[in-house]
C-alpha cells in the first residue's frame, strides 16, 4: 500500500511511502487448499503420477517379462487389467503420501485386499487384512518388486530373472558376430575385407634399368684431317660379363643385376686435301694466252674406332605391398607401401601352423624369365639404352591358399581377447538407466574405452615386424587385418548401440511429441522410486511454516514468522479404482 501526506493547499506531497500490510490468517482453509491444488497439479499430465505410475508398471514389465523371456512364454501377459488398477492405484496413495503426508486408510486397506487377490489369487475379508498387517513407523510399505515377483505366481524364478536382466552384459560380441557373419550374400564384412587386403600386399611393380658408361677411340689419322665417312658400329666384337650384382636390401632398389663389358669397331675414312697447278689456256682481253690452272686432289685412308661400353642392366623393384584401408572409426587411411624385408623371396613363417610364405618370389621369377632375360642383351647392345625404367609392368602374384584361414584365425584371436577383457560396468543396468535410449548410449562409451585400453595388444604389431618393417607378406596382411578389426568393432560398438539409441528417442518423440522429455524424465525418476521400498503413510504428522517466496525461512521476532505441526486424514472416494468400471463426477465429469 502506498501512503502519502498532501498539503491540501497547494496539493503538494509533503511525505511518501510505501508499506505492505499482512495479517495471520489461523484457518486451515488456505493450507488445504494448496495441498489440494498441488495434488490436483501431481495428478495432471506429465507430472508426478506418471512417474509414480511409471515405478509401478517398470517393476511389472521387468519382473514379468524378463521371466517370460528365459521360462518361454510365462507369463502370458506381461501386464493385465488388473495389474493396471494396482499401478493407479498405487500411484495415487504414493502421491497422497508425498503431498498430505498421509493416504487414505480404507484406500490402503482395499489397495491390500486387492494385491493379495490379484498377485496371489486369495479373496481376504478386511478384517484378515487387518489383523495380519503391521505399520513401520505409521506407514503401509509397499515393495513394488516384490508385488510383481508374486504377479507371476513364480516369484522365485522372477526374482532371479530380474537379477539376472540387472546384470546383463552388453558386450562386443553382437558386434564381432555381426561383422563375421558368413551367412550374408557375398560373405561377412570380416571376410570381404581380408579378400581386398591380400591382393594389395601380394602386388609388385618391377622394371628394368640401363646404365650406359661409354668411351669411344677414334683410330690414329694423322696427317688426314677430314672425316669423310663413318659406318656404322654394328655388331658388337665382343661382349664380356664382369660381374652380377648383388640384391638390394630394400625397395626401391635392385633384386638382380649384371654388369657387361661390350666392344665395338668400326671403319673411319679420313681424306687429306691438296691442291695440283698445271697449264692450261686461259681467255683475256686480247685474247687466248697459256696460263696455269689449279685442282682440289686428295689422299685417302681407313681408320679403325673403337668403342667400349659398360653396362649395368639390373632388374628393379620399383614399388611392392602397396596397401590403402580405410579405418572408419579412427577416420584415416592405413597407407603403407615397400615395407616387407626381402618381400621378393620365400619364407618359412608360423602362424597357428608352420607354413612357407612366397611372399613375391612368383613377381621377381615371372618378369625375369618373360622380360628381363630375354631382352637382357638388346638392352647391353642398344647404344641408345640408358634409363632407369624400362620394360615397366606390374605383377599380382599368387598368395598363399592358407592366408585367409591364417587372418581368419588372428580375427578369432582378437574376439576371443575382447569377449575374455571386454564386461559391461554393473553399474550400466535397467535401474541406472531405464530409458533404453541412454542405456545404448552409456554403453556405447564403455565398451569404447575397455576396448581402446587394449587396442594396442589386440593388433599386436610388433608380433608380425622386424627391424621397423613386416617380416613376410603374409605378415604384413595378417597384422593390416588386425588393425582394420579393431578399428572396425570400434566403430560398429558406437555406430549400432547409438543408431539403437536415437531410433528409441525417435520412437518416443513420434509417439509423445512434445510430452517426450516428460516421458524421459518419469521413466528416470520411476527407476529410482523402485531401488527402495515405497511408504504409504498414515496420519504423520508434519511442520507447516510460512516461507518466503525463494523458500528461505522468517525469523522468530518478524511479523511473518508463523509455524505449526499438522495432522491431516485424507479420505479418497471411491477407496479403490476398478478397471472395469466407469466413474462418474456430481459434475458429470467421467473417469
Amino acid at each position: 500500500m502506498n501512503i502519502s501526506i498532501v498539503d491540501l493547499a497547494t496539493d503538494e506531497i509533503v511525505a511518501n511511502e510505501s508499506i505492505r500490510l499482512a495479517t495471520l490468517i489461523q484457518a486451515r482453509y488456505p493450507l488445504l487448499e494448496s495441498l489440494t491444488t498441488e495434488y490436483e497439479t501431481k495428478l495432471n499430465g506429465s507430472n508426478a503420477l506418471m512417474t509414480e505410475t511409471t515405478a509401478f508398471a517398470m517393476g511389472y514389465t521387468w519382473a514379468r517379462g524378463y521371466l517370460q523371456y528365459s521360462k518361454s512364454g510365462k507369463p502370458k501377459n506381461i501386464v493385465d487389467n488388473e495389474h493396471l488398477s494396482l499401478i493407479v492405484n498405487g500411484a495415487l496413495l504414493m502421491d497422497q503420501g508425498f503431498v498430505f503426508n498421509s493416504a487414505d486408510p480404507e484406500s490402503i486397506i482395499e489397495y491390500g485386499m486387492q494385491t493379495k487377490k490379484t498377485l496371489e489369487g486369495k479373496d481376504i475379508s478386511m478384517k484378515e487384512f487387518i489383523c495380519n498387517t503391521k505399520l513401520d513407523n505409521g506407514s503401509y510399505i509397499v515393495d513394488p518388486n516384490a508385488d510383481a515377483a508374486n504377479s507371476t505366481g513364480d516369484p522365485e524364478n522372477a526374482t532371479k530373472a530380474m537379477d539376472e536382466a540387472l546384470h546383463f552384459d552388453y558386450n562386443a560380441t553382437p558386434i564381432t558376430n555381426f561383422l563375421n557373419n558368413d551367412s550374408l550374400s557375398g560373405g561377412s564384412s570380416t571376410k570381404q575385407q581380408i579378400n581386398k587386403i591380400i591382393p594389395q600386399v601380394y602386388k609388385a611393380k618391377l622394371a628394368t634399368g640401363v646404365a650406359r658408361q661409354t668411351d669411344v677411340d677414334i683410330g690414329a689419322h694423322q696427317g688426314y684431317n677430314s672425316n669423310h665417312k663413318t659406318y656404322s658400329w654394328g655388331e658388337p666384337d665382343s661382349m664380356r660379363r664382369l660381374e652380377v650384382l648383388p640384391r638390394d636390401t630394400y625397395v626401391p632398389g635392385n633384386l638382380y643385376g649384371e654388369v657387361w663389358e661390350v666392344t665395338w669397331t668400326r671403319e673411319h675414312v679420313w681424306r687429306h686435301y691438296y691442291t695440283v697447278e698445271y697449264p692450261c689456256m686461259k681467255s683475256g682481253p686480247l685474247g687466248s694466252y697459256m696460263g696455269t690452272c689449279t685442282r682440289r686432289e686428295h689422299n685417302e685412308m681407313t681408320a679403325i674406332d673403337t668403342r667400349v661400353d659398360k653396362v649395368a642392366v639390373t632388374l628393379k623393384a620399383k614399388e611392392n605391398s602397396k596397401t590403402s584401408i580405410r579405418l572408419d572409426y579412427n577416420g584415416s587411411t592405413l597407407s603403407t607401401v615397400s615395407d616387407v624385408v626381402k618381400a621378393f623371396t620365400s619364407k618359412d613363417v608360423t602362424y597357428t601352423s608352420a607354413h612357407t610364405d612366397p611372399c613375391l618370389e612368383e613377381a621377381y621369377t615371372s618378369y625375369r624369365s618373360r622380360i628381363f632375360d630375354p631382352r637382357l642383351v638388346a638392352n647391353i647392345k642398344n647404344q641408345n639404352q640408358n634409363s632407369d625404367n624400362c620394360d615397366p609392368k606390374t605383377f599380382d602374384a599368387t598368395p598363399p591358399a592358407w592366408l585367409k584361414g591364417e587372418a581368419k584365425d588372428a580375427v578369432d584371436e582378437i574376439n576371443r581377447q575382447i569377449r575374455s577383457d571386454v564386461h559391461l560396468s554393473p553399474d550400466i543396468n535397467y535401474l541406472e538407466y531405464p530409458n533404453p535410449a541412454d542405456a545404448m548410449r552409456e554403453t556405447a562409451t564403455d565398451i569404447t574405452n575397455k576396448i581402446k585400453a587394449n587396442q594396442s595388444r589386440y593388433v599386436d604389431k610388433d608380433r608380425y615386424r622386424s627391424g621397423g618393417r613386416y617380416s613376410s607378406c603374409s605378415a604384413k596382411t595378417i597384422s593390416q587385418v588386425r588393425q582394420w578389426y579393431v578399428d572396425e568393432v570400434l566403430y560398429q560398438v558406437n555406430k549400432q548401440y547409438l543408431d539403437a539409441a536415437e531410433n528409441i528417442d525417435k520412437q518416443i518423440d513420434a509417439n509423445f511429441s512434445e510430452s517426450a522429455d516428460d516421458v524421459r524424465e518419469a521413466n528416470k525418476n520411476g527407476a529410482n522410486l523402485l531401488k527402495d521400498v515405497i511408504n504409504f503413510p498414515i496420519g504423520l504428522t508434519m511442520r507447516a511454516e510460512h516461507v518466503r517466496d525463494d523458500g528461505s525461512h522468517f525469523e522468530k521476532d518478524e511479523l511473518a514468522y508463523w509455524e505449526e505441526n499438522v495432522t491431516l486424514l485424507v479420505d479418497m472416494v471411491p477407496n479403490y479404482l476398478e478397471h472395469n468400471k466407469l466413474y462418474e463426477s456430481d459434475s458429470g465429469e467421467s473417469l
